[in-house]
């Protein structure tokens, strides 16, 4: 089985950890497993030849994104925490999983500017674009519940047990859709 992806969008300090740590309590809950992966983290880990840069935004979403498909791939389920301040990012995103779910944190510049002292991309807000579309928007970063509810209306909480979800299997091997 797929896993699915979780990306949680906004400016720089507008809580996307805060979100995704939340999140992942409120899932384990319901016993699905989620992995957080934090763009920035990942790039200074496994591609620090990527500076942080204008420049450097698409390259790096393509990698991260390569990573997100064999986790994926694998069953896994992630969450990212990015930045990625244009839309088609978000977009590559949304092509390349096939179950994915965009958070929004439509947190103002002025709230993030005060909780950063020393901005690592200083002109972000700049080239920032608001997602159009996103499966759910927060203004703050204690609307998780909002979040659930949405994530539940759009069915990607009905996990099976590993029981149905053999009886499954068989039906369809049965049937001559899978081997």
């Amino acid at each position: 089985m797929k896993g699915m992806v979780i990306l949680i969008r906004g400016l720089p300090f507008s809580g996307k950890t805060k979100v995704a740590e939340k999140l992942k309590e409120e899932f384990e809950k319901r016993e699905i497993s989620l992995i957080i992966t934090d763009q920035e983290n990942l790039r200074k880990l496994l591609y620090p030849e990527i500076e942080y840069s204008q420049e450097n935004w698409g390259k790096m979403i393509e990698r991260l994104n390569n990573l997100i498909g064999i986790l994926t791939k694998a069953g896994l389920n992630v969450i990212i925490t990015t930045t990625a301040p244009k839309k088609e990012f978000v977009q590559t995103f949304r092509e390349k999983n096939e179950n994915f779910f965009e958070v929004f944190l439509d947190v103002s510049n002025e709230i993030c500017k005060q909780k950063d002292n020393e901005s690592l991309f200083p002109d972000v807000e700049k080239l920032f674009e608001a997602s159009d579309f996103p499966d759910v928007k927060i203004t703050d970063v204690n609307k998780i519940d909002e979040i659930i509810q949405k994530f539940e209306e759009l069915g990607y909480s009905d996990v099976y047990e590993s029981e149905e979800e053999e009886e499954i299997k068989k039906r369809l091997q049965n049937l001559g859709y899978i081997d």
